[in-house]
């Protein structure tokens, strides 16, 4: 298993976020870049050589937030979509289609993070 802690995605590109389409595209790009360097950084710290380019993975992420509220974890998925691209640039997975997205979990505990957990999946998953 893989385990990646990243800053939360930029708020613009929360899905009911506001931005302009040139400034939304170029939030995409760093934050596809900065997930895919975290995911690398991960890699080598569990003393992978190369990347695994698993056929399929399960992903569990778990948002960490400073404030208790009601969040729509439809929402806080979609919001990691250039993350999800990133990792998959990193080789961890062939193609992002090959990623299996479970429901993110929520946790209040001071510090907004998210902890994204990948683990390779049989092929029948």
């Amino acid at each position: 298993m893989l385990t990646i802690t990243l800053e939360h995605p930029p708020k613009e590109l929360h899905p009911n976020g506001r931005a302009g389409v040139y400034h939304n595209a170029r939030l995409v790009k760093l934050s596809r870049l900065y997930a895919k360097l975290q995911a690398i950084n991960a890699m080598n710290r569990m003393g992978w050589m190369q990347p695994p380019m698993w056929v399929r993975a399960t992903t569990r992420a778990t948002f960490h937030f400073e404030t208790k509220r009601r969040r729509d974890t439809d929402n806080l998925g979609a919001w990691l979509k250039s993350y999800w691209d990133g990792i998959a640039d990193a080789g961890i997975v062939a193609n992002d289609s090959g990623l299996h997205h479970t429901p993110p979990t929520i946790v209040v505990d001071g510090v907004n993070r998210v902890v994204i957990e990948i683990e390779q999946a049989s092929e029948g998953e």
